[in-house]
């Protein structure tokens, strides 16, 4: 019997259940990406996946493409962390946020899809210039830059 969770279908042990350290791991690891999850980059397939070796412990999850090819083509829009006993896959809930490191922002999952932080631009011209809302303007932008829900 496979017992599972309901959001993020997380392993469960089962009464009597043998070697109970398996189910247990499992379902830390999956934990443990999802605790502010960060993904390298997105791919469409595992052999975009380079120099694997040179990964930290920390950084060995990436977002699969919604067009993902190969071993990937059933798997769009999950994420993909790389163990050492092979790849590991999370299905995106409505709502999931990750922080993408290579476009340093944060994306969120909705409509079956993941979004990127939308790319602000400060204000210009105008008739009338009113510079200290012209500068409050620009420190609210710069905090959301910061933490990743916009981009340059």
């Amino acid at each position: 019997m496979n017992i599972r969770t309901s959001r993020h279908n997380f392993p469960l042990l089962a009464v009597g259940q043998a070697q109970k350290e398996y189910t247990h791991n499992e379902a830390l690891l999956l934990i443990d990406n999802l605790l502010n999850p960060s993904v390298i980059s997105i791919l469409e397939n595992p052999d975009m996946v380079e120099d694997v070796e040179s990964l930290s412990d920390e950084s060995k999850a990436w977002l699969i493409s919604d067009t993902p090819s190969g071993v990937w083509a059933q798997r769009a829009n999950q994420i993909a962390i790389l163990t050492e006993n092979g790849f590991r896959y999370i299905e995106p809930i409505v709502g999931m946020r990750i922080y993408n490191e290579q476009s340093e922002c944060m994306m969120m999952y909705k409509d079956m899809s993941w979004y990127i932080a939308p790319i602000l631009s400060e204000p210009i011209g105008g008739s009338n210039i009113d510079s200290q809302a012209r500068e409050s303007i620009a420190m609210i932008m710069e905090n959301l830059r910061q933490f990743g829900l916009s981009r340059l």
